[in-house]
């Protein structure tokens, strides 16, 4: 427990009908008899009318409630004043309650709180920002799944997978003499195909969940005058890059939202790709369109199928499928232009037809779009959870330690030997950094800055 009391506006910045004044800590009591004249501690979590005063200066009246330690937010004696919402009514109280004693909450200080006292882990924590940083029903769906647990219960489960398998390894070097049955190779490649498994799909559900929140993105890429900028304006539906005959017109990678069957999307059109830039200008474009495909989720191979193969349509394909390799997904290849006919080398290989002129085909790449996503309409094939990158780098890194012990497993005679081991206490260590177990304060701090003041 902390030993000091805090405060904050914890509404949103302008008037508005109510507005909320937070505060947390030990000396709740002492600010409420000074703010509201209260001689004793109410009866918790029950709303009474009360008048706020600065010393002998009335400021409002409110309706206060006090939630007693540990039955609160932060897991403190928490007040909680719903005052009328000007903002100068709301900075007189949180003045007066910081002459009373307590001091300014910094960024996301209650929230904190909460984590420190046990009330939630960092998992939880998280989920809160998300739910306060929700734009989209779905959005809210996620991040309250996140707040209520879903992720913290399948990332225990992992652990716990993964301690059972430390303890009868360590247990079987450092007692080699006590009659502990070892696990049989086979036994062991099958836990730790199920643990990897699982950190596999519960990735792909992060991934899901990310889709879901902040849209995916894609990136339009292909050779000069393919048609590429007149698709983005395709699937935007309106003209907002520019279209032209001369190749080379796009100098510079533009990005657009759009909803692709049902999926909030990030479009950006990207300059051409070829390997004899015209100038400097289009050489910055051509290196701003790769940076675009690389940091895509999805790529959109455009190709002119009215005309034969080319040198650039070779070089921009292989430019896409290096680019291509830092995504789970492969390269959508789009045969544009199909109302001038489709030339016969095109014909092989796949792809789908489109006219970006006329809309010919652009359904039929819209469903490609959201298949290639994996996404049913409302993302539950498998469950989509809120987390954030830090929690998605820490289990991908726990994954690639599992996958490192499969792999010696499955080379050793011995099952689970002291190098699998070593790998394993890696997984075990992430899996609780993205609970918040012994995370440093660098962390703690990164995380928490984000929340707003009163969160």
């Amino acid at each position: 427990m902390t030993n000091d009391t805090i405060a904050a506006i914890a509404s949103p910045e302008g008037s508005g009908a109510l507005g909320v004044v937070r505060v947390s800590g030990p000396d709740v009591l002492a600010v409420a008899r000074s703010l509201l004249s209260w001689r004793e501690a109410p009866e918790p979590a029950r709303a009474r009318l009360a008048r706020v005063r600065d010393e002998d200066e009335l400021l409002d009246e409110a309706v206060a409630v006090y939630f007693k330690a540990p039955r609160s937010y932060t897991g403190e004696d928490v007040l909680e004043l719903s005052c009328h919402g000007s903002s100068c009514v709301l900075r007189r109280v949180l003045e007066a309650a910081i002459r009373a004693g307590a001091r300014l909450a910094r960024p996301g200080e209650f929230t904190r709180r909460a984590f420190m006292n046990g009330r939630i882990d960092l998992a939880q924590a998280e989920g809160v920002l998300a739910l306060v940083s929700s734009r989209t029903d779905r959005a809210r769906r996620l991040a309250m799944a996140a707040l209520a647990g879903g992720l913290s219960r399948r990332v225990r489960h992992l652990k716990e997978m993964t301690l059972d398998l430390l303890a009868l390894g360590e247990a079987l070097i450092d007692h080699p003499d006590e009659p502990i049955a070892p696990l049989s190779r086979d036994e062991a490649q099958g836990r730790l195909d199920a643990l990897s498994e699982e950190m596999g799909s519960l990735l792909e559900g992060l991934r899901r969940g990310r889709l879901l929140r902040e849209g995916a993105r894609i990136a339009i890429g292909g050779r000069p005058n393919a048609g590429k900028s007149c698709l983005f304006n395709a699937l935007l539906g309106t003209e907002r890059a520019i279209v032209c005959d001369e190749p080379g017109t796009t100098r510079d990678a533009i990005e657009e939202t759009a909803d692709i069957e049902g999926l909030s999307c990030v479009l950006t059109d990207t300059a051409g790709l070829r390997s004899q830039a015209r100038d400097r200008a289009e050489l910055s474009g051509i290196a701003r369109g790769k940076e675009a495909l690389r940091a895509a989720d999805l790529v959109l191979f455009v190709i002119d199928a009215s005309a034969p193969p080319s040198a650039e349509d070779e070089s921009s394909r292989e430019d896409i499928e290096t680019a291509a390799k830092t995504s789970v997904l492969p390269a959508l290849r789009v045969l544009n232009k199909s109302d001038l006919g489709t030339h016969e080398a095109w014909s092989q290989g796949g792809g789908i037809a489109v006219s970006a002129k006329t809309g010919a085909g652009l359904g039929a790449l819209r469903a490609a779009i959201r298949s290639a996503f994996s996404l049913d309409p409302m993302g539950e094939s498998e469950p989509a959870m809120a987390a954030s990158l830090r929690q998605a780098e820490d289990l991908r890194s726990a994954l690639k330690e599992a996958e490192a012990a499969r792999r010696l497993c499955r080379e050793s005679d011995a099952g689970i030997d002291e190098r699998a081991l070593a790998h394993l206490r890696e997984v075990f260590e992430r899996l609780g950094s993205m609970l918040g177990e012994g995370s440093p304060e660098e962390i703690l701090d990164a995380v928490f800055s984000r929340f707003c003041v009163g969160k």
